[in-house]
């Protein structure tokens, strides 16, 4: 019906009891990985209904909700609900932290879940339990929250509406397969908020005056990015990895960059006429490398070799200060 409130725990399943331990055969070895078990399949709720924290989550066999208009989902409201493939969110208003998040856990050697399976190139095997959406509509929301969708592996295409201008912390953090999201309304980008993004190949941030630490740590296909014409704020991290990037729009009227902002990016030449502190290694390259700067007169603050490793020659200046 309509107008429901569900409260905490209301419908979740108890973790701990929920467990089972699965496996499978690889290559002549056996590996084992948790389970949640859980008989609910499908779930209808009308309209103006609030979703309390927990309501849902660890409720492993859900496929399908079909949800009313004017929705409030809770903190972890469907968390670990890693079947759940379909769920309309186009009239839901607001997203709480981690609602459609969920655990990753370490595939294992032995049925008693000690001994870390190691993959052939050296990175422990791990499985997650966030649900299994691939497009998800946010065009009503006004509020998304903290890890609201972090580690759904399965995630191509989100749309947001003009209601949400932040993107909060590990919101959207490795959402491997992440292909486009509209962020050309959106004023604040998070902490982590798309690190691990493995498929974004560009973005266009032309309203955003933050982009917060690590917000796209290794994206590795990342090749365009376009910020505010009025300026964007880079804080630490915020393009470290990202290895394809080649082209930042913009990037002349950005005033503040932080340490680490733009490492170990395809960056061979960039446009600082209206920067003001450059942070330490800001432009760090793996490996001695070409790199044109042009420079203005506003930079006040330089922090410890912001262009370590990019051969300089020579620097230029968009305009020439005498001083008495």
């Amino acid at each position: 019906g309509n107008d429901v409130t569900i409260g905490k725990f209301a419908f979740s399943t108890d973790k701990d009891n929920a467990f089972t331990v699965n496996n499978y055969d690889e290559d002549g070895e056996k590996y084992f990985y948790y389970t949640f078990s859980g008989k609910l399949k499908s779930l209808t709720i009308g309209d103006n209904a609030v979703i309390g924290e927990n309501a849902f989550a660890c409720a492993a066999g859900l496929e399908k909700v079909t949800l009313g208009a004017n929705a409030q989902i809770g903190k972890m409201a469907f968390y670990n609900n890693c079947s759940l493939k379909e769920i309309d969110l186009s009239k839901a208003t607001s997203i709480g932290d981690y609602a459609f998040s969920g655990d990753e856990y370490y595939i294992c050697l032995d049925d008693s879940m000690s001994i870390a399976a190691v993959s052939k190139d050296g990175h422990y095997l791990s499985k997650t339990y966030a649900p299994a959406l691939k497009k998800v509509d946010l065009s009503s929301a006004t509020t998304l929250g903290e890890y609201a969708f972090a580690l759904c592996k399965e995630l191509e295409e989100v749309v947001l509406g003009e209601g949400i201008t932040e993107i909060l912390q590990y919101a959207f953090a490795s959402c491997d397969t992440l292909k486009t999201i509209n962020l050309d309304k959106v004023v604040t980008i998070g902490d982590y908020a798309f690190q691990e993004s493995d498929a974004l190949e560009s973005i266009d941030l032309a309203a955003a005056e933050t982009i917060g630490k690590y917000a796209f740590v290794n994206s590795p296909i990342l090749t365009v990015v376009k910020l505010n014409p009025n300026g964007t704020d880079l804080m630490e991290g915020a393009f470290a990895y990202c290895g394809a990037l080649g082209q930042v729009e913009n990037l002349q009227f950005a005033k503040n960059l932080d340490s680490y902002a733009l490492a170990y990016t395809a960056l061979s030449e960039v446009d600082l006429t209206s920067a003001e502190t450059l942070g330490d290694f800001v432009f760090l390259k793996e490996e001695m490398s070409p790199f044109k700067v042009k420079l203005g007169n506003a930079l006040v603050s330089l922090g410890d070799n912001p262009f370590a490793m990019c051969k300089v020659d020579p620097f230029s200046v968009s305009e020439v200060v005498n001083f008495n």
